[in-house]
């Protein structure tokens, strides 16, 4: 059984903070957390587990103080089960060893042996946390490099042209990927492994264009072993009731806005807000 681990600032504070209140702040629902008896750990960036408990239930969406130190206005809180927080632990539970790449960062680890689950047999993109640890089991899904459009696809094809612009303009190419998660051996369209969301990108915003992208992103979502969140990436804003259909389903609506830039249907959180974290965590460090 896979548990839950959130790499956490080395501050016995906000630790002590979290213990007393048996509420761990979260950005995004993990599925993982709603199977009963997954088990939450607060992982420093030095492997370090700070903080350990079995999740009782969720609690959310609400302003919830993150891990980053940031504010979210519809976040979630993981809620601990009573009697089961720990923060001294023995030394086979002491160490969990992920390469974690920003604080807040969610990831697995097998409950069972206590050990990472890292997803992807290549490196993905984008700088280590400087205290971060060596993992020891890789699994089977594969990455690539982000290929500046569609692997596949001509440069100038409409949905590859969209692609490029869309991460040239959030900024920080090498958080996006291709991820290998068709039995045929083909890539996806675009992941982000920041926000570890699929997208799949449309030349149109045709109710049959969108559907056909709904389908895909459940077909591939398939290959993952942590499931990613789900994206459609649009030349333009889709109707509403294309709107209601993808929010209804948990897939986030991403497109271009007609004079510049890009938005999303969940409140800036693949493209203003994603683009700000960028600037201000990497390009100014």
């Amino acid at each position: 059984m896979k548990g839950i681990a959130i790499c956490w600032p080395q501050k016995a504070g906000r630790t002590a903070v979290v213990a007393a209140r048996g509420r761990i702040p979260l950005h995004c629902v993990p599925r993982q957390a709603t199977l009963p008896g997954s088990q939450l750990a607060l992982v420093a960036p030095n492997g370090k587990v700070q903080l350990l408990c079995v999740v009782a239930r969720i609690d959310g969406p609400r302003r919830v103080h993150l891990a980053s130190g940031e504010y979210k206005q519809n976040g979630y809180e993981l809620v601990a089960k009573r009697g089961t927080i720990r923060t001294s632990l023995n030394a086979s539970l002491s160490k969990l060893p992920f390469r974690w790449r920003a604080i807040g960062q969610l990831r697995y680890f097998d409950q069972r042996i206590f050990r990472p689950l890292t997803i992807g047999g290549g490196s993905p993109g984008g700088p280590l946390l400087s205290d971060s640890q060596p993992e020891g089991q890789r699994g089977s899904l594969k990455f690539r490099a982000f290929s500046r459009g569609i692997p596949g696809l001509d440069r100038d094809n409409p949905e590859a042209k969209l692609v490029r612009r869309y991460v040239d303009w959030v900024g920080s190419p090498d958080h996006f990927l291709h991820a290998q998660a068709l039995e045929h051996g083909g890539w996806t369209d675009l992941f982000n492994t920041t926000r570890w969301t699929l997208f799949e990108a449309k030349a149109n915003c045709a109710d049959r264009s969108i559907r056909e992208a709904f389908g895909q992103l459940h077909d591939y979502r398939r290959s993952f072993l942590r499931s990613p969140s789900l994206a459609t990436l649009l030349p333009h804003r889709p109707s509403p009731r294309m709107l209601s259909f993808l929010s209804h389903c948990g897939v986030t609506a991403v497109w271009e806005r007609s004079k510049s830039g890009f938005a999303d249907s969940g409140d800036g959180h693949l493209t203003g807000a994603l683009r700000a974290e960028y600037r201000t965590r990497y390009q100014e460090s």
